[in-house]
């Protein structure tokens, strides 16, 4: 079985603009199982997008999709790699800074 595409998380300008620290969203359930997904800073210019495993250390096969401005499409980031030793660990793409300006919106979200 395979988990729903339509599931769609804003990340806030304000998280973004953080140099430290993180930002997750609610925990959601894909088959029976909960996770959410973690954006933070890795360094000064790059932003780690990373699935959580909440309570388990099964991984996914999914993908991201970043929304460009109005118009311009997205960019997709797939998350295929999640080596089986770090199950249970978060895993996901990051983003260097130029490239994640690509996908701000009006209101500076992602």
């Amino acid at each position: 079985a395979r988990a729903s595409p339509a599931l769609v998380h804003r990340f806030p300008a304000t998280a973004l603009e953080r140099p430290r620290g993180a930002w997750s969203t609610p925990p959601f359930a894909v088959q029976g199982r909960l996770f959410s997904v973690r954006m933070g800073s890795l360094s000064g210019s790059t932003k780690y997008f990373c699935l959580v495993p909440h309570g388990h250390s099964d991984r996914l096969n999914c993908s991201f999709f970043f929304a460009r401005k109005p118009g311009e499409g997205f960019k997709e980031r797939r998350v295929h790699d999640w080596p089986p030793e770090l199950a249970g660990h978060p895993w996901g793409p990051t983003m260097k800074s130029e490239e994640l300006d690509q996908h701000r919106q009006v209101d500076g979200s992602v």
